[in-house]
């Protein structure tokens, strides 16, 4: 399953296969502990989210159909309905280059301020 196609060029132009698979199937029990607990605390979170906003449009595609426009519509209409859910880092989130796990803090973060504020 994934982009098993996929391919790039490097430098000199020559191409590259460059299979993908998405994380959503990612089977992590084998993983060693430290890198099981990042992927769990630093990854999963946000792109579980990610997903959900493109769930329909990614489980009804089939892989033939998946090429450099399908990846970049879908992750900025991901991105996009995140932002509309946790506006409070949108903003800061397109200006700045974060890494995954930032996404991550911040809304766990939120969520805990959320969780606060109804009480």
């Amino acid at each position: 399953q994934g982009f098993p196609s996929n391919a790039t060029q490097d430098g000199s132009g020559k191409k590259i296969d460059a299979p993908v698979k998405p994380l959503r199937l990612l089977k992590h029990g084998s993983l060693p502990r430290k890198i099981r607990r990042a992927y769990d605390n630093n990854w999963k979170p946000i792109m579980e989210l990610m997903e959900n906003e493109v769930a329909d449009e990614i489980r009804n595609r089939h892989v033939d159909g998946m090429n450099y426009d399908f990846f970049k519509s879908t992750y900025d209409e991901a991105f996009k309905g995140v932002c509309e859910k946790y506006p409070e880092f949108a903003d800061t989130a397109k200006t700045k280059n974060w890494k995954v796990s930032t996404y991550c803090k911040k809304i766990a973060t939120v969520k805990s301020q959320r969780k606060k504020a109804m009480v």
